[in-house]
């Protein structure tokens, strides 16, 4: 071997006083000896000038710089500056190499002319040398097993610059990295390591590769890693670490100006996955910063033009979450295991909202009115006014958001009780996801499963004008979870404002004046957690712009229908008549709620009063561990506060009482409570046998009462349960397509022997969404006067009961010799056509 070419080794020390021997001892011992080994001394405050002193004293071939502390880039370029050899090697001063590793590789150099030769690494954690590790075997780093069987892989230039990236070898990191490789000295003229950056041999790598006419990638380990945890590269996650793209625009950059247009796609490329892992380091890491996330999704978008692999980067920069959601990327064990139950819980309570969803009756009052609502501005194409029998509706007296949702779905499944429902399970399903992505992203993983549980055990908004509902609760009560979510986080983001201002917005949409309630909670929490201080002029504007144009643009479309006359209406019957007389059999007390959700009222032990009991005690065991009140003084707390008690006391305060005036308040509660028992799962202060049983109590109460709903579901339609034979029996006649747009009428007997002719709003959804029916009040004594008189055209449908039928109709029509068709029959009801036809 040729012994004539100086070699100069560069080791860049700081603060590695323990380990600095072992890297020191390493070079001295290798097995090729015309060396100069450079020790960079980068201004290190331990013990490692004088060891670096010591050692030059020992060994000629040794060679020390002292300089200020300038990071790892300023130390190997002054390594570099010094540099005396043909050729050049790193080695990182915590890293030790084998004996053979410079003649190993100088051999691959010349025995093939190559410019670069690099070898495989093995890492460990031990302080000590042990050349065992060195010894012929595979090496695994994560899941990628790397081969070190000795053999030879010879690179071009072009070979070097494409293994850069995962995509193309299995060992593209041994490609990567400065210190595992033999240099030409020539390679390194004009080109240094970016000062103060990290990731600094990925901003170089490339541009030696292109000086390299050929390469040497040996398989065997030469190189030992040493994972030390303080390692800045294997630190937790922070915002230096986005130095990577620095280098990933530098390379782009470089090769474009070359105009190599393979390798800015593959780097492009390379960026846009790095981009998708760095999106999410940083979301787990809780670093908010709009311009990198901005600058992150842009590369994604780069990536996503190069890329013969476009779905998945459209699919992440459409939804993050959901993308995440389905590949786990950036998860480790235990993030995956809390993905799997994430995804369990999800399921069942999709389950939950959708079993036997179409099976129960049509409820009369709001889900039927906006059945009838939508159904009828779907057909006469109206987006703005809403209409009851084609007449316009001043008793539903809420603006269309709810209506355009029902309609929207009603296009996709059908004018049926699906598509009146469905909008609702919906909605109900993304507050779970979004309920759980937010406390999961806030307060950790064991919270957000117990909120996602407590949300699938939400026992009466699940049984009554919510969850499996075609009405507007379930979208009003996720607008004021957005709302609340987007308030807590105002403390790290302030410009998000406009959210819970377009949140109001569309909630008023949705609701009419209840939209007010997250007016007043935002008001007071801006007021009391000192947050106002925090919010610009231009965060207000955005705020206000939200939260009055949609507001606006709708007032005027629906001032151009009817004038002021549904606004009064809006005014007069949601404000005056519910708070101050009372609407209906509706009138109670100020303990109404407090009665039904807390207390007996409801029949049973519901899940909120469980749920208060949870959260007392979960806070009482929080004070007792962490500093008394100090540990629930913050903003979120306050948050929560408001959110439980506002809706709570305002609505308890008006005259008029309905149930799930109050849902947001309790939704919240079942929050409140799964975050306040999760951190106490989650705090080692507690003793573990108390973590463990807040765990199975929190988690046993939410199946329970989750199992309990899912039985109720299961009976439905047995033995006529939740079953309206009457809508049914509309519903069958619907099946008939002669009968389909016409005019129809009922007279049905009551139990009190009184004949009813009037359409009920439920049945009229029914007749309108599943036979294009147009409903008639007035019974037989409409009917009548047309037989007897002979109108001609006469043709209609009748729906009555065998009571009527046989008691009143039957003679009726006998005297007039008139003999109906019978369409369909189904328990005591039927259908039958009444024309003066022949």
């Amino acid at each position: 071997m040729d012994m004539e070419e100086l070699i100069s080794i560069i080791l860049p020390i700081y603060r590695v006083e323990r380990y600095l021997p072992r890297a020191v001892d390493s070079c001295l011992a290798q097995t090729y000896t015309n060396l100069e080994i450079i020790l960079v001394d980068d201004g290190s405050d331990d013990g490692c000038g004088a060891l670096c002193d010591a050692y030059a004293k020992k060994d000629s071939r040794i060679r020390v710089i002292h300089k200020e502390n300038g990071g790892l880039s300023d130390a190997r370029n002054a390594g570099l500056d010094a540099a005396k050899g043909a050729y050049i090697a790193f080695v990182d001063s915590d890293d030790y190499i084998a004996p053979d590793f410079i003649s190993s590789l100088f051999s691959c150099i010349r025995e093939q002319d190559a410019d670069v030769a690099l070898c495989s690494y093995v890492t460990t954690q031990d302080d000590g040398m042990k050349l065992s590790v060195f010894e012929p075997g595979k090496e695994r780093d994560g899941k990628t097993e790397h081969i070190a069987d000795g053999q030879i892989e010879v690179c071009g230039s072009k070979e070097l610059k494409t293994n850069l990236y995962d995509a193309k070898h299995r060992d593209a990191t041994y490609f990567i990295v400065a210190w595992n490789k033999l240099y030409h000295a020539q390679l390194w003229k004009d080109v240094r390591f970016p000062k103060g950056k990290i990731h600094e041999d990925e901003a170089v790598m490339h541009e030696i590769y292109d000086r390299a006419k050929k390469g040497v990638y040996l398989h065997r380990k030469l190189y030992a890693y040493y994972q030390m945890p303080q390692s800045i590269t294997r630190a937790a996650f922070s915002a230096k670490r986005l130095d990577w793209f620095d280098a990933l625009d530098a390379r782009i950059s470089y090769f474009e100006q070359k105009g190599e247009r393979d390798q800015v796609s593959l780097a492009k490329e390379a960026r846009a996955n790095a981009a998708i892992h760095y999106y999410y380091r940083m979301r787990d890491a809780r670093i908010e910063d709009p311009e990198w996330e901005k600058r992150l999704r842009g590369y994604v978008r780069e990536g996503r033009r190069e890329s013969t692999r476009k779905a998945g980067y459209t699919f992440f920069l459409l939804s993050p979450f959901f993308y995440r959601t389905l590949t786990c990327v950036e998860r480790d064990d235990k993030e995956r295991l809390y993905q799997l139950f994430y995804s369990l819980i999800l399921v069942f309570t999709a389950f939950l909202c959708l079993y036997k969803l179409g099976v129960k009756y049509v409820d009369p009052w709001d889900e039927a009115r906006h059945g009838v609502n939508a159904v009828e501005m779907l057909k006469s194409h109206n987006l703005i006014k809403s209409t009851y029998l084609y007449e316009t509706d001043y008793y539903n007296l809420k603006p269309m958001l709810s209506m355009w949702l029902i309609m929207a779905f009603m296009k996709i499944f059908g004018m049926n009780v699906l598509g009146l429902r469905l909008p609702s399970v919906c909605c109900y399903l993304l507050l779970s996801v979004i309920t759980g992505n937010f406390v999961r992203n806030r307060y950790g993983r064991v919270p957000a499963l117990f909120s996602m549980m407590f949300l699938a055990a939400n026992t009466t908004p699940f049984l009554a004008h919510m969850v499996r509902s075609g009405d507007a609760d379930s979208l009003f009560v996720l607008l004021f979870s957005i709302a609340m979510f987007a308030m807590i986080s105002l403390k790290e983001r302030p410009d998000r404002l406009w959210i819970p201002g377009l949140s109001v917005s569309l909630a008023f949409l949705t609701k009419s004046f209840h939209a007010g309630i997250i007016a007043v909670i935002g008001i007071v929490f801006l007021l009391f957690s000192g947050l106002i201080r925090k919010i610009r002029a231009r965060d207000w504007l955005r705020f206000f712009s939200a939260a009055l144009l949609p507001v606006g643009l709708w007032g005027l479309l629906r001032y151009q229908t009817d004038g002021t006359l549904f606004f009064r209406r809006m005014w007069e019957t949601d404000v005056l008549r519910r708070t101050a007389e009372g609407f209906g059999s509706n009138e109670a007390g100020p303990g109404y709620y407090f009665s039904y959700y807390l207390g007996s009222m409801s029949g049973s032990l519901q899940v909120y009063l469980v749920a208060l009991v949870l959260l007392i005690a979960g806070c009482v065991l929080i004070l007792s561990k962490n500093g008394g009140l100090k540990a629930l003084k913050n903003s979120d707390v306050l948050a929560f506060a408001l959110w439980i008690l506002v809706p709570a006391v305002a609505f308890s305060a008006v005259r008029t009482k309905l149930l799930w005036y109050v849902y947001p308040a309790v939704t919240a509660l079942l929050i409140a409570a799964a975050v306040v028992l999760g951190r106490v799962v989650n705090d080692a202060k507690q003793n573990r046998y108390l973590r463990e049983g807040i765990w199975f109590a929190g988690m046993l109460t939410a199946l329970f009462y989750s199992v309990r709903l899912l039985l109720i579901f299961h009976n439905y339609g047995i033995d006529g349960n939740q079953v309206n034979a009457f809508q049914q029996t509309i519903a069958l006649t619907a099946k008939i397509p002669e009968t389909h747009g016409r005019i129809v009428y009922r007279a049905l007997t009551e139990a009190d022997g009184e004949t009813v002719s009037n359409w009920a709003q439920q049945d009229v959804f029914v007749a309108e969404a599943y036979g294009d029916y147009f409903c008639r009040n007035g019974g037989f004594e409409e009917i009548l006067p047309e037989l007897e008189n002979e109108t001609e055209g006469f043709d209609v449908i009748l729906f009555t009961d065998r009571t009527y039928y046989e008691e009143v109709l039957s003679p009726a029509l006998d005297a007039l010799g008139y003999l109906p068709e019978v369409y369909t029959t189904m328990g005591e009801y039927m259908s039958m056509r009444i024309t003066t036809t022949d």
